[in-house]
């Protein structure tokens, strides 16, 4: 008998699914983050209301699960979005809100909403997808009709229409100013062209101020017997700077300088009176007005029209224009039909920023198309700025992220990557084939790791470029979750959602697993050890980080119809509270209000250890498992042996040095006299009672606070070996 050997783990490991196993990983670890000053296991957590101070969960109390979800940080982080989609308890569609303030008031505050009736995805498909653009968060769905929010109003993203032309008045050369005026209640001249020395026009019904013009100013060829011929066209202008599509042309204007009208001048040219300009959509800011230079006796010259920037309009509200600019003074042509058209898809389902360009996706009517508008401007496209994937295998996009000097651009079974510039202009280079995503929703930049993502077949990262000889690199690292990855409701798994938090230092993944259609476990990467933990109980169904990294979720559930009277719904913010949630009881008045629940219960059990023969029997003595004093929360373990399922549970034992006085306990300490302690370092011993085993393994189980570092397991081994293989 080999007596007092030791199996000591200093540090522990997280989550590992694979046999054999290391033995300072976990073959469970539930429910922990990592405690920053000793690197342990720390499984203090929990989750609260958005708004804590109101009974229920206001503004969200009748409100279902929570669709989507992105926290929007603008002007340096001056102003934060909360921006979710939710429907009310038993409709069909939802709408989209963002929070207001940060402490819930029952009348006048809570939320606002951005848009109504909006498209709920099924089980299978993801969710609203959120980009910045500038200023502007540009929100798709592929679904409804792709907008934009400023912060203050949601305008339609790219254009749906095109405006349409001008109105020019006909011409009467022969007369010298304005010989009839309005008739009954109509205030319309019945010439549309004045002559006139001004550069403004403040009457144009009042004769005595119109006069010769000068040589230079006004439209047409003064010479005696002169044929002159104009043409417009015209722009809308929004918000973001983008400029619509071009209008087709407005009617012809003709007139001839006759010499029987020389008499009035050799320098007499002529004002354009326009109307009818097209007010543009809600957003539009400014029209530009566009003409042709003089066509002289060509008013039908089709593909040889040359149109030029005439006169800003620096409003969406007055409809008349009068044209005065010389043809010498416009020289900037006008866009062609083909720089800006509608926008090229009703529906795009995801969209990205990069280089100052947004990128959209064709929607499901073109799902292997990618479009990408002018530099800073989100709503124009031109009708070449696009690239076609369907060439190579791979699937419909599904996804896209800017990281660093390129566009990722994931597509069902393949990985491709924008490079270049607006300048240089933009090409494909594809990365993967095999590997690609439907979770659109778990894509995230982690700036220490690079671009993490949830496949098909695992959990991906992409580090590096291809700038300054850099080489681009895909791995999988989630080896070690492969029982995890099997429980996936490969179904709706487009469902699932991500997140990364820098006060944390975590990436959050939930996840549909078992079957259900919502998510239902999260999986957690730990960036400080590069460790894997899960979360349970959290009832995460979108998820989002706030500028100071705390982790904001919208309830997979919420209120719904029927006898449900405990029910959480709205948005909650995981925190140190140690709470997992609430419960929502009758009180005797008849209301409800909403109390916490209990801690949420972390377990830990360890590698199945072979203590490095698995072939000889070993007889485990003691388990000292080493951890920071905290106070006195008794804690027991449960032991197994050989792969065993049913374990022999040990007597709970306090968080306290086992050979010194116990540390004073918050809520017993008196004023004046008490001091407080910093919590110690200890080895909590546990006696094992156990026949011989080559493997063995203990789990730790509680709804008590407790950080936990490492353990340490004392035992004796013989001659035993394990028996002969059964026969068949």
């Amino acid at each position: 008998m080999k007596a007092g050997l030791k199996k000591t783990i200093e540090q522990l490991k997280g989550l590992d699914e694979l046999i054999p196993q290391s033995p300072d990983s976990a073959t469970t670890m539930v429910n922990f983050t990592i405690d920053p000053k000793t690197g342990g296991w720390d499984n203090r957590i929990g989750y609260e209301k958005f708004f804590p101070n109101n009974a229920l969960y206001g503004p969200f109390d009748d409100t279902e699960r929570i669709q989507s979800l992105y926290v929007w940080s603008t002007h340096n982080g001056a102003r934060t979005y909360h921006i979710y989609e939710s429907s009310l308890t038993g409709a069909n569609t939802c709408s989209l809100n963002y929070t207001v303030g940060n402490v819930y008031i029952t009348t006048g505050g809570g939320i606002v909403e951005l848009d109504s009736n909006r498209s709920i995805p099924l089980s299978n498909e993801p969710g609203t997808s959120y980009s910045p653009m500038g200023r502007f968060l540009v929100i798709t769905n592929g679904y409804d009709e792709p907008i934009k929010f400023d912060g203050d109003e949601v305008t339609e993203l790219g254009w749906s229409r095109v405006p349409s032309p001008p109105t020019p008045f006909g011409v009467d050369p022969g007369v010298l100013g304005v010989t009839t005026g309005p008739s009954g209640t109509a205030f319309m001249p019945l010439t549309g062209w004045f002559r006139s020395d001004q550069k403004t026009f403040t009457n144009l019904y009042d004769t005595s101020s119109l006069f010769s013009l000068r040589a230079y100013y006004g439209l047409g060829d003064a010479s005696v017997d002169s044929v002159n011929t104009y043409k417009w066209k015209i722009t809308w202008v929004n918000a973001a700077g983008s400029e619509s599509p071009i209008s087709a042309s407005s009617d012809v204007c003709t007139w001839t300088r006759y010499s029987a009208n020389k008499t009035v001048g050799p320098c007499l040219r002529y004002a354009a009176y326009l109307s009818d300009i097209a007010i543009g959509p809600s957003g539009t800011v400014a029209r530009r007005i566009y003409r042709t230079k003089n066509l002289r006796e060509s008013p039908d010259v089709g593909a040889d029209e040359v149109y030029y920037f005439v006169k800003e309009i620096d409003n969406n509200t007055e409809t008349n224009f009068i044209d005065w600019i010389p043809d010498a003074a416009i020289n900037n042509i006008a866009p062609f039909d083909a720089d800006s058209i509608l926008l090229p898809t009703l529906a795009p389902r995801m969209s990205a920023s990069f280089k100052g360009v947004l990128f959209i996706d064709g929607g499901s009517e073109d799902p292997t198309k990618l479009f990408y508008s002018k530099p800073g401007q989100p709503d124009s496209y031109a009708a070449s700025a696009y690239f076609d994937m369907g060439t190579r295998d791979g699937g419909g996009i599904v996804g896209m992220v800017s990281f660093y000097n390129q566009l990722i651009v994931f597509r069902e079974n393949a990985i491709d990557m924008v490079r270049g510039d607006p300048v240089s202009g933009f090409k494909i280079v594809p990365i993967a084939e095999g590997i690609g995503t439907n979770a659109p929703g778990t894509i995230t930049v982690v700036k220490e790791l690079g671009v993490i993502f949830l496949g098909k077949d695992g959990i991906y990262q992409i580090s590096g470029g291809m700038d300054g000889g850099d080489t681009v690199r895909i791995q999988r690292i989630s080896d070690g979750l492969l029982k995890t990855m099997a429980r996936i409701s490969l179904s709706s798994m487009p469902r699932a959602v991500a997140t990364y938090s820098h006060k944390w230092r975590e990436w959050h993944c939930y996840l549909p697993v078992d079957g259900e259609t919502v998510p239902s476990l999260g999986l957690v990467l730990h960036v400080d050890n590069g460790q894997w933990s899960h979360r349970e109980g959290f009832p995460v169904g979108a998820i989002s980080t706030t500028p100071s990294g705390d982790i904001v979720f919208g309830n997979n559930v919420g209120k719904t119809l029927g006898s449900r009277t405990d029910f959480e719904c709205g948005l909650f913010v995981i925190s140190r509270k140690r709470s997992l949630g609430y419960t929502t009881p009758l009180i005797p008045d008849g209301g409800t209000i909403t109390v916490d629940k209990g801690p949420p219960t972390s377990t830990y059990k360890s590698a199945w250890l072979d203590f490095g023969s698995s072939q000889q029997k070993k007889f485990v003595k003691y388990v000292y498992v080493y951890a920071l004093t905290r106070g006195n929360n008794a804690i027991p373990i449960t032991y197994y042996m050989d792969y065993g399922d049913s374990g022999t549970e040990s007597s709970p034992v306090k968080m306290q040095r086992p050979d010194h006085q116990d540390q004073g306990v918050y809520g017993t300490g008196l004023w004046g006299s008490s001091t407080w302690e910093e919590p110690y370092l200890t080895e909590i011993r546990y006696p094992i009672a156990q026949k011989g085993a080559s493997r063995f393994s203990f789990e730790i189980e509680t709804t008590s606070d407790m950080i936990l570092i490492g353990y340490s397991v004392e035992f004796s081994s013989n001659e035993t070996k394990t028996i002969r293989g059964k026969r068949s």
